[in-house]
């Protein structure tokens, strides 16, 4: 696994002023299960009407040593990974995924799957940004592809299915956010009080995903900066 932690900072215990927005709707053309031979579109984000509350990074402090605005608690610390737009507004297309692993994963650049709704085999990031967008939620490719990745420890599946494991992590991924973002809704849930660090949804959705083992979302942070050189807290 992957652990640059340089980059990430610890903040003081200040929570970001959230401000309040529903992020509208849009249409993809979607890639359909492997079992399915053809294209379906289908009307997605956000598929469970809510409020999203965003957090602006321009109310975020840094140190001078930050290269990054991701926040992780020491004390009384806030937890802010990874904004909500970039979570589900991020359009980083297949080229730009692809670009990014031949610059540091170059195994990955060279991989190949056959997909039954292609007539070429896909590149990793084709399976990606595929795998990214289904009938019920739809998620940033940059942010399906650095967890994968890391929970895969950069090494590919051995039986080459790399799309069934990325669409498992985009289910558990949206699945995660909805928790959160529901939380006060459900009373049979405390995930709010049980982590009051989290900051929003999407950081939430990482922090679960990795089982709320912080020292993994740190690579996850350096990880997306290092792969798309630009903060996973800026919005899109």
């Amino acid at each position: 696994m992957l652990f640059l932690l340089t980059s990430c900072a610890v903040l003081p215990a200040e929570v970001p002023t959230a401000t309040s927005q529903t992020l509208p709707i849009s249409t993809h053309t979607l890639a359909p299960t492997p079992s399915v031979t053809s294209l379906s579109t289908a009307t997605l984000f956000p598929t469970k009407s809510a409020t999203v509350h965003l957090t602006p990074t321009e109310t975020i402090e840094t140190t001078e040593t930050s290269n990054l605005n991701c926040l992780f608690p020491e004390s009384n610390g806030s937890l802010y990974i990874l904004n909500d737009q970039v979570f589900y507004y991020g359009r980083t297309e297949k080229e730009v995924l692809d670009l990014a692993l031949m610059n540091s994963y170059p195994e990955w650049a060279s991989f190949k799957q056959d997909l039954e709704w292609r007539d070429e085999p896909a590149s990793a990031g084709q399976v990606i940004e595929d795998a990214s967008f289904s009938k019920t939620f739809q998620l940033n490719p940059a942010v399906t592809l650095v967890t994968v990745g890391i929970d895969l420890d950069w090494e590919l599946p051995t039986d080459g299915d790399l799309f069934s494991i990325a669409r498992s992590a985009g289910e558990k991924l949206d699945g995660y956010y909805w928790d959160f973002e529901f939380d006060e809704i459900d009373e049979a849930t405390h995930i709010k009080a049980d982590y009051p660090e989290v900051v929003n949804a999407a950081t939430y959705s990482i922090y679960a995903f990795f089982e709320y083992d912080q020292a993994t979302l740190m690579v996850w942070c350096d990880t997306y900066q290092l792969l798309f050189d630009v903060s996973p807290v800026t919005p899109p």
